[in-house]
């Protein structure tokens, strides 16, 4: 059984994405992605992961 992370950073978002780190804080400047801000640190909550690919699962894009 596989443990999932309650948030990640943005280099294992991009991973989880498939896009470039940089289009990763491109997203989280716009505004499409949330992130919280650890010090010098940038944590994405795991929902925003899965609510960003919600429509690519449900066969939307």
């Amino acid at each position: 059984m596989a443990l999932t992370p309650k948030s990640v950073n943005t280099q294992q978002a991009s991973e989880l994405l498939g896009i470039p780190t940089r289009s990763v804080r491109r997203l989280i400047e716009n505004g499409q992605l949330g992130a919280v801000r650890l010090g010098r640190y940038l944590v994405i909550p795991i929902e925003e992961i899965d609510r960003l690919l919600a429509p690519a699962r449900r066969g939307d894009i």
